[in-house]
């Protein structure tokens, strides 16, 4: 966290989940699976004051650390994401999946995308993180399932990171018709100029690979 500027958004990754935000056309929710430190709440709070977030957590530790240390001060309910959105009716603008604990990511199957793209609003946004995407066999099978759940249902994924494979991937599923690779650009010039964001969001997709499928073979 910059404790001079604790909104900003630190590392890449984190300006890259962002840009879920920047393909709804008003996000008035979002949920927020997996608290970390609180990074993504901050944003949302200094950047969208009109969206409501919603987090999940499963690890007691985590939130509490989130709480002492990076300014968390909102309830936050303590289960598992799949629990969770098994049992929710709600309807979110945005998802953001940021799952992770001490071997990785959390395990994601074909159920859990669907419950995630259940719970989304017409019009919404998922966003899945993928650390080590390029070299951990976990990553690609539980991205695929995503990418699968989501051309079932007509909707076209998008993967970007930075090229050379040395920082996180970024997944996102759309529902909005219109936002593909060659709109993301236009998607997050738009989206910085109505929230401000630092620097009118240069160098969230300089140097990026977007596409529509798994960037390594």
């Amino acid at each position: 966290m910059d404790l001079l500027y604790p909104a900003r958004l630190v590392f890449h990754y984190e300006r890259l989940m962002s840009l879920a935000f920047a393909m709804v056309e008003r996000p008035v929710s979002v949920l927020l699976l997996g608290v970390g430190g609180a990074a993504m709440w901050r944003f949302v709070r200094a950047y969208l004051p009109d969206c409501a977030p919603t987090l999940v957590d499963s690890d007691e530790t985590i939130i509490a650390l989130a709480r002492r240390w990076f300014y968390l001060n909102q309830p936050v309910v303590h289960d598992t994401a799949q629990r969770f959105l098994a049992g929710t009716m709600a309807k979110f603008d945005a998802i953001l999946v940021d799952l992770y604990g001490p071997s990785g990511p959390a395990g994601s199957d074909e159920v859990f995308w669907i419950r995630c793209l259940d719970s989304l609003a017409p019009g919404g946004c998922l966003a899945s993180n993928w650390a080590d995407f390029a070299v951990n066999p976990n990553v690609r099978p539980m991205a695929e399932a995503l990418a699968a759940v989501a051309r079932g249902r007509g909707l076209e994924p998008i993967f970007v990171t930075r090229r050379g494979f040395r920082d996180n991937l970024a997944q996102y599923v759309p529902t909005i018709e219109g936002i593909g690779p060659d709109a993301l650009d236009g998607a997050l010039e738009r989206f910085a100029a109505e929230r401000h964001l630092p620097d009118r969001g240069r160098g969230i997709l300089e140097n990026c690979l977007v596409t529509r499928h798994f960037p390594v073979d």
